[in-house]
C-alpha cells in the first residue's frame, strides 16, 4: 500500500511534465509542418537559419528555378558554388542558367566544372545536349563517345550521340546509337528515334 501511495504521489508531478513536453513538441510540429508546405517554403525558411549551407543554397535556388525565377535562382547557385567551389550540382545548375541566358561557353565551363567534380552524370548530358544544338554535331560526338566510357549505360548519352551521327549522316552509325538508347531505355520517345533514323526522317528532338 505504501509503494502505491509512493507511485500515486509521483505521477501526479510526473504527468503534468509529460503534458508539457508533449505540448510543447507538438507545437514545433505543427509549426514545422507550415515549413514543409512545399519545397520553395521549407528552404526559404530554413536558410535565415543555416545562410553558409551550400546545399540549401543549391536547393532553394533550385525551388526558384522551378518557378521561373531565375535570376533569384542564380545568385543561389552563385552562392553555393563560393561556399562549396569542390561540389558538383551547383556548378551543374549554375550552368543551366548561363545556358538559357545564351553565354554558352560559361555554361560549358561550368558544366565541365562538375564533370572534373564527380563526374556528374546530368553535366555530361546537359553538355552533350549544349554541344550539339549550339555547337556542332561532331564536336557533340567526340565528347559522348570519350562520355560513354565513362557512363556506358547512359540511354540519354546514346540518345545524343544517335542525333549526332544522323546530323553528319552517319546512318549506320546513328542507328547503332539509336537502337542502344531504347535498349536501356524503352520509351515512345527512343522508338520513336530509332523509326525516324531507320526510315531516314526528319528527326527534331
Amino acid at each position: 500500500l505504501g509503494i502505491l501511495a509512493l507511485l500515486s504521489w509521483r505521477l501526479k508531478f510526473l504527468l503534468p511534465t509529460v503534458f508539457l513536453i508533449v505540448f510543447l513538441f507538438s507545437g514545433r510540429t505543427i509549426a514545422r509542418n507550415q515549413d514543409w508546405q512545399n519545397g520553395l517554403t521549407l528552404y526559404s525558411h530554413d536558410i535565415k537559419l543555416e545562410p553558409q549551407s551550400f546545399d540549401l543554397q543549391n536547393n532553394l535556388g533550385v525551388e526558384l528555378f522551378r518557378i521561373g525565377r531565375l535570376k533569384e535562382a542564380k545568385k543561389h547557385f552563385q552562392r553555393s558554388v563560393e561556399l562549396a567551389p569542390g561540389w558538383w550540382s551547383n556548378w551543374n545548375n549554375l550552368a543551366v542558367i548561363y545556358e538559357k541566358e545564351g553565354d554558352f561557353e560559361t555554361a560549358k565551363n561550368y558544366y565541365q566544372k562538375a564533370i572534373t567534380n564527380g563526374d556528374y552524370y546530368l553535366a555530361y548530358e546537359n553538355l552533350a545536349r549544349l554541344l550539339l544544338v549550339n555547337q556542332s554535331p561532331k564536336e557533340a560526338k567526340v565528347f559522348v563517345q570519350n562520355a560513354l566510357k565513362k557512363l556506358p549505360n547512359n540511354s540519354r548519352l546514346w540518345f545524343i550521340l544517335a542525333l549526332a551521327e544522323y546530323k553528319l549522316q552517319n546512318f549506320q552509325e546513328a542507328l547503332i546509337a539509336a537502337s542502344q538508347a531504347f535498349y536501356l531505355s524503352p520509351s515512345d520517345q527512343t522508338y520513336s528515334l530509332y523509326l525516324r533514323i531507320k526510315n531516314k526522317q526528319p528527326v527534331d528532338f
